[in-house]
């Protein structure tokens, strides 16, 4: 249970509050700095107010005579008090987005620990997380405030920042992960990830884990899960350790290919008939990308066209979301690359971004960074719709847009043009038109 505690305080100079957050299962603290004055501005807590968050934080408050109580729990879907960036706009995490984002972003997994005190010799810890690049770490932050649990670490393997539930307690995931996942069911193969580790942690809750059998059969749970996971034992080094023999029965269980076409077929046939719109930008927010390439003539060196693509890409057994993605924009699509053997859904046609795409993200905005580029993206639309990048000053003002986003790449794009070349993408993600077959 995790406890957040604002002491009270009469000292108006003091600007700087210090926030302590206690996990009572370890009894583990650690300091987090803020500044009053921000949450003020943000409807927050003032002097001689308490905000705790834990199941036991109505008798803490009695017991310490702190005024106001409030629980994590209650913030979801509520709109987040938290301070939104300045990029995104403000609003409500909604649940079909959480669970959009999560298809695209989210990880449902069983880990493992050598243990030598233990019966079994191995740990087994079931977790739920999302990583994000630092520029969106307020979003994880209002996704863990939906959720009422959890916590943010910084990586420094990949230098992002992740949401995840403590491992050491099923308290998170019981409660709150399982519950929403259950109502609002993933749509890619990460639901049957997720119905993996339901199954993983009701043998957990049974406590099967503390036995040789049943440590064995999450096992064999936990390596059909997570295909592109990195795995510090293997299934082979974890039956050693547990001290399973080489001619036990329970060897010659080995678990199918996370991979195989199996994984997939069920979920082709459990997709609903129509997307969630909020599903759509959680998924984009993760997946999507918003590309503006620039095209030079070869006899001249000004920059003479400009094209706008909007792409979602996924590897070839989750192809069948696209199909209902572009059925949900009813325009677009798909292409299948040979070079990296990827899907990808594209709109390119600008009558078709300014008609279905720009309105769906206007009227369901992203949460994201990821909305600062749909906002340059849209207003260089806008300018290639009235025909301003036929001009020097409206090639100009385009340029200068993109240069918001990647300004490495608009130097590049300039090179490009000076010197009569083709094109290069210079916002959002790189798709090469090469190598591409429609399906």
């Amino acid at each position: 249970m995790i406890l957040l505690v604002i002491p009270v305080t009469t000292d108006s100079k003091d600007e700087d509050r210090s926030f302590y957050l206690e996990r009572s299962t370890r009894r583990h603290f650690f300091q987090k700095t803020a500044n009053t004055n921000t949450m003020r501005n943000h409807n927050t807590f003032t002097n001689k107010q308490l905000a705790i968050f834990g199941s036991n934080a109505a008798s803490r408050a009695r017991t310490r005579g702190f005024r106001q109580v409030r629980r994590a729990g209650t913030l979801a879907p509520t709109p987040l008090d938290r301070p939104v960036q300045t990029e995104s706009p403000p609003g409500i995490l909604y649940a079909w987005w959480i669970t959009g984002f999560t298809d695209g972003d989210g990880c449902f997994s069983i880990s493992f620990a050598k243990r030598l005190r233990l019966n079994t010799k191995i740990d087994v810890r079931a977790g739920f997380s999302i990583s994000q690049h630092m520029r969106s770490k307020s979003t994880l932050e209002q996704i863990q405030a939906f959720f009422g649990c959890g916590s943010l670490r910084f990586d420094k393997r990949d230098h992002n920042y992740k949401f995840d539930t403590p491992g050491g307690t099923l308290i998170c995931i019981s409660d709150k992960i399982i519950p929403h996942f259950t109502k609002y069911p993933c749509l890619t193969a990460k639901q049957t990830d997720f119905l993996l580790l339901q199954r993983a942690i009701k043998l957990i809750q049974e406590r099967r884990h503390l036995d040789c059998t049943g440590i064995v059969d999450i096992f064999y749970i936990a390596f059909q899960m997570n295909p592109s996971g990195k795995r510090k034992y293997s299934y082979q080094d974890l039956l050693d350790i547990v001290g399973i023999g080489p001619h036990d029965p329970l060897r010659l269980a080995v678990p199918p290919k996370s991979d195989s076409p199996e994984r997939f077929s069920e979920r082709i046939t459990q997709m609903p008939p129509e997307l969630d719109p909020w599903w759509v930008t959680g998924f984009s927010d993760a997946e999507g990308s918003f590309v503006i390439s620039g095209y030079a003539l070869k006899r001249t060196a000004t920059l003479a066209r400009f094209s706008a693509v909007f792409v979602i890409g996924q590897h070839a057994g989750s192809s069948y979301v696209l199909k209902a993605i572009q059925k949900f924009f009813k325009c677009g699509s798909i292409y299948f690359n040979t070079s990296d053997n990827t899907y990808h859904y594209r709109v390119s046609r600008l009558t078709d971004i300014m008609s279905c795409v720009i309105p769906h993200f206007e009227k369901y905005p992203l949460i994201t960074s990821k909305f600062k580029s749909f906002v340059t993206f849209r207003q260089v639309c806008e300018k290639l719709v009235k025909g301003e990048h036929k001009t020097a000053k409206g090639t100009s003002e385009i340029l200068k847009l993109i240069e918001t986003i990647n300004p490495k790449k608009t130097h590049a794009l300039t090179w490009l043009c000076e010197r009569k070349s083709s094109s290069l993408c210079v916002c959002g993600g790189l798709f090469r038109p090469r190598n591409k077959l429609k399906v």
